[in-house]
């Protein structure tokens, strides 16, 4: 049996798949970009809720096909990767309308559709024909029977192999990184990854892939695993996944890290024709910050719950009236536990009371914001004030005092529609991300820009932020940029402290540890499943 040629190469179709969805979310981003503009200039509105409703769909899309290609570019060699998304924002064009767009969108999908049509296979025979296989002989006809039968032996084996074949996930290299988080001590890095793994990271200044030695811990779950969050006392490990949620016991003998899993936190409904039950993703967790007495759990179909940790006694969080249950974005609790405020893909902003008064855990909702994309409480500031921050449709933070809900403070401006927004841990600033990509900084004493980011500079050499993240003495601020770069800020004189460039692809989150014989260490997650530290001391 000879060949003359190559079956169909899936490589080159897995190429053209990837340059074909990169196009795609070129013009999406365009469309996304435009939108943003038009709302920061339209007054009308009805205009506003439909321009809304059209940015929250195409960033639907973006995440739903940057997930696509992060799915393709784990299968294709990096050589092969011939177009990146940071390439493709540079070849927008601000001067096109969205109808031209819309236009252009539905021919690349059209272009994706034949891309990914495979051929039709009449029969056995036309494929191998189609192989330019010679099967003209007796000979080569029953070597080929002889191999369909075996093949067949083997379809009905397979079943049985895959079950029982299960390698342990553990021993393999993350294969990503959605979520992090350090121990409130800083001598630990928990790891969450799609690949239904959590790992707990010794802490060093090294680049790890997460299958040397510094990977004291690894827990496997039933679901690829999309949030950590260590207690503030180190004691408890919470994990969120796209089926539950768990607590864990994290038991430390002389560095030697285990997880006991204490509870099943799951989101279960019971359909009312009695089919089986469901359990929901769980797609946000937050300790209580400053004693972690609570833990709470958002799911997707919007029920959040309020868990004692020591006892995981829960109380769901009543719906507002007049509200219906929505896909929860982000909860936050306040400093002191007594309040927690989530928003979901509505853009509705709510907040509950906790605690009655004689200290039971009785949930009572208190204010409901529209047109919220994100929310974010202070932690511990020396008046002890609570503040809770909102990120507004319309490009503006509000920051309310939780004595006086319905009196928001002075807004502050970003010009154009925020999609994140965060208090530093000392409490000295507000950060917002915009849907033009860029941050805003201010101080929140005097409500005015505090660290000039972005200059017209930078701009130029496409730095479009993807992530921040303050150290928790407030003293440095860590940008990551689309193009694989970090900026790290001095926020006491105000100037660009260093310029790194991570060996991880596909920035996704930062974070700082605590401080520790006046250092500091910088984690910084890539898709890839690395995680790159750097170390700072404390000026």
């Amino acid at each position: 049996m000879t060949f003359n040629q190559q079956p169909p190469n899936k490589i080159e179709r897995l190429r053209r798949e990837h340059n074909t969805l990169n196009k795609l979310w070129n013009l999406y981003h365009q469309k996304w970009t435009k939108l943003g503009e038009d709302l920061a200039i339209e007054n009308d509105t009805a205009t506003k809720n439909k321009l809304e409703k059209q940015i929250k769909d195409a960033k639907t899309e973006l995440n739903d096909i940057e997930i696509q290609l992060s799915n393709i570019e784990s299968m294709l060699p990096q050589r092969q990767i011939t177009q990146s998304r940071d390439d493709a924002i540079l070849q927008e064009s601000s001067n096109r309308e969205i109808p031209e767009i819309d236009q252009e969108i539905e021919q690349v999908k059209e272009e994706l559709r034949k891309v990914r049509k495979r051929p039709r296979i009449s029969n056995l025979w036309s494929y191998l024909k189609d192989l330019r296989i010679k099967v003209c002989t007796r000979k080569n006809r029953l070597i080929i029977l002889f191999v369909l039968v075996l093949c067949s032996g083997g379809a009905v084996f397979l079943p049985y192999i895959l079950i029982n074949f299960n390698p342990d996930v553990c021993q393999l290299p993350a294969a990503d990184v959605s979520n992090i988080d350090f121990s409130p001590d800083g001598k630990y890095l928990a790891t969450a990854s799609l690949d239904k793994t959590v790992r707990i990271l010794k802490v060093s200044e090294t680049i790890t892939d997460q299958k040397t030695k510094l990977v004291v811990a690894c827990q496997e779950h039933t679901e690829s695993v999309v949030a950590v969050k260590f207690s503030p006392d180190r004691e408890y490990l919470a994990t969120a996944t796209l089926d539950s949620a768990y607590l864990w016991k994290v038991n430390d003998n002389h560095g030697i890290i285990t997880l006991s899993k204490i509870q099943d936190l799951s989101h279960v409904d019971t359909p009312p024709n009695n089919k089986l039950q469901y359990r929901n993703p769980v797609v946000a967790i937050d300790f209580s910050s400053q004693d972690g007495k609570y833990l709470a759990t958002a799911s997707a179909d919007g029920k959040i719950k309020v868990w004692i940790t020591k006892t995981t006694e829960a109380k769901v969080l009543p719906t507002p009236p007049g509200q219906a249950k929505a896909y929860i974005v982000s909860v936050s609790f306040s400093h002191d536990g007594n309040y927690i405020a989530t928003t979901d893909v509505n853009e509705i902003a709510n907040v509950w009371e906790l605690k009655a008064d004689d200290g039971t855990l009785t949930p009572r909702s208190l204010l409901s914001i529209p047109n919220v994309t994100d929310v974010a409480f202070n932690l511990k500031n020396k008046e002890n004030n609570i503040y809770f921050a909102t990120a507004r449709a319309d490009g503006t933070v509000q920051v309310r005092d939780i004595s006086n809900l319905n009196q928001p403070i002075p807004s502050l401006n970003h010009n154009t529609y925020v999609v994140d927004v965060s208090f530093s841990p000392g409490g000295k600033f507000i950060a917002a991300i915009g849907l033009d990509k860029k941050v805003s900084v201010w101080d929140r004493e005097t409500k005015n820009s505090a660290i000039p980011l972005l200059t017209q500079e930078s701009l130029k050499k496409n730095t479009n932020v993807a992530a921040i993240a303050f150290s928790l003495d407030d003293e440095y601020l860590a940008v990551a940029h689309t193009d694989g770069k970090v900026s790290v800020w001095n926020t006491i004189n105000r100037t660009e402290e260093d310029s790194l460039t991570p060996q991880v692809k596909g920035l996704v989150t930062l974070a700082f540890s605590s401080t520790t014989n006046g250092e500091y260490l910088l984690a910084m997650a890539g898709v890839d499943g690395q995680i790159e530290m750097k170390k700072f001391k404390r000026k």
